[in-house]
């Protein structure tokens, strides 16, 4: 495969450092386990290690109440390989750099985890992978390790200067778009190589038609945003400055009454709700005064363009052969 087939996934690879994914679990085909369908380097990805990370897959939409799977299609295969080389690239790039992840952190980050879920929801989370514990370790040492890869190459070449806030806040102003700010809750269904437009789109419509015939629609907000859905991202968004969000976004929620809930927006992330809770007025001296949010903006962003542009060097500069038909 071309370094230039490989450059266009870099984009994909924005949501990786918050997954965990699979490390064990029953092949889901008849293949040998140990039969090498790529190479990242000189490092071999197997038919086990991508049924073991296509198994985990399943698992998510089947608890995320997205229809009957069955088998993994093609496509499905071909996205979940892309993001295994994507991971051992990182993860060689770490090991060249000498990134460590002394055991203590791993360690931390297990009981932190174990903390969150609860003994029962973590003894159903190995269950549900997999995983033993030893496994889970090495797949949060892999995490900690792309996390850390990042930090020390991406982060510092990333800045805002005071020049960069105030044109933007001042864009803004001049074009009347931050006279307002609402107070809401967001939900996101992500588009994904496991789940298509239209499959985002319905779970989108679901969740709105179940919020709208919810007796206690804020709870059962709350319980999306402590993620009891599965691949949903929710949570309150608190205040929030007109002009300040995707251009979809922000045109739903400046464009509702309070308590009310919006249909399905699509943007490049996916499919999103959003429910105004509260909206007021700013004054300009607010406007101006509240610049962290827009230099927080601008930074994502740059960080964004950065990460990818990082992705793609890597990309230059691998060897990586698909050897599965």
């Amino acid at each position: 495969m071309s370094a230039g087939a490989l450059r266009a996934w870099a984009p994909r690879l924005l949501g990786l450092t918050c997954a965990i994914a699979a490390a064990g679990g029953q092949a889901l085909h008849a293949e040998p386990a140990n039969r090498i369908i790529a190479l990242v380097n000189d490092e071999p990805i197997t038919e086990g290690d991508l049924n073991d990370h296509l198994q985990a897959l399943l698992g998510r939409l089947e608890s995320a109440d997205a229809g009957a799977i069955g088998e993994p299609t093609a496509e499905m295969r071909r996205g979940v390989l892309e993001r295994l080389i994507q991971q051992r690239l990182i993860v060689q790039e770490a090991g060249r750099l000498g990134v460590a992840v002394p055991s203590e952190d791993v360690i931390g980050d297990l009981r932190r985890l174990q903390e969150v879920l609860g003994p029962e929801g973590y003894a159903k989370m190995l269950g549900a992978t997999g995983l033993n514990e030893e496994q889970l370790k090495r797949k949060i040492r892999e995490q900690l390790l792309i996390r850390r890869a990042i930090d020390q190459v991406v982060r510092p070449r990333v800045s805002v200067g005071p020049a960069e806030v105030a044109r933007r806040a001042g864009a803004l102003a001049s074009e009347g778009a931050v006279g307002e700010e609402v107070d809401a809750w967001h939900i996101l269904v992500r588009v994904t190589d496991a789940r298509s437009e239209d499959e985002a789109r319905e779970m989108t419509q679901r969740l709105s038609e179940d919020l709208l015939k919810a007796r206690d629609a804020e709870q059962r907000l709350q319980q999306l945003s402590e993620g009891t859905l599965e691949g949903v991202e929710a949570g309150r968004l608190g205040w929030v400055r007109q002009g300040t969000l995707l251009p979809e976004l922000d045109a739903a929620l400046f464009g509702q009454e309070a308590g009310t809930l919006s249909g399905p927006i699509r943007t490049r992330l996916g499919f999103h709700l959003v429910k105004v809770l509260e909206r007021r007025r700013l004054s300009e001296a607010e406007v101006f005064g509240r610049r962290k949010d827009i230099e927080q903006q601008i930074y994502r962003e740059k960080f964004e363009d950065a990460l990818a542009e990082w992705i793609r060097g890597l990309a230059d500069r691998a060897y990586v052969e698909i050897l599965e038909p």
